[in-house]
């Protein structure tokens, strides 16, 4: 079975950047028998949203030195993809760090005018910031 993408990043970062031997990155590795600690992990995870611009939250403290290098690729793809799925699981968080309404249509921050349905927003369909929405 070949290695995914995430699997294939974390092994060249502990290779890296923690100098972990190479022979010892299996899947099926637990993180005490790569040297890795909960210090390193979150240096590891620290090193992972630096580079991508993409925020995981803290450390689940399901993680011990039992966990398998695959169960940390497991638990990151799962939290980059809850973070990129915006806060209901469903269309991602707008980047401009507008608001969406329960109506789908964008607000920007600066209450200028947004997309809707690839379009530009309408006068009649402007909203302002301080306008009430729900999320």
């Amino acid at each position: 079975m070949n290695p995914s993408p995430m699997q294939e990043r974390l092994a060249s970062l502990l290779r890296d950047y923690f100098e972990v031997d190479p022979q010892l990155l299996r899947p099926d590795a637990p993180l005490d028998e790569l040297g890795m600690d909960s210090l390193s992990l979150a240096e590891l995870l620290t090193i992972l949203e630096e580079e991508d611009g993409v925020p995981l939250p803290e450390i689940p403290s399901s993680l011990t030195k039992q966990t398998t290098l695959a169960e940390v690729v497991r638990i990151i793809e799962e939290q980059r993809a809850a973070a990129q799925a915006g806060p209901d699981g469903g269309e991602p968080a707008p980047a401009d760090g507008g608001t969406v309404p329960a109506d789908g249509k964008r607000v920007l921050a600066d209450g200028k005018a947004a997309l809707v349905d690839g379009g530009t927003v309408s006068p009649s369909q402007d909203r302002t910031a301080d306008q009430s929405v729900t999320q």
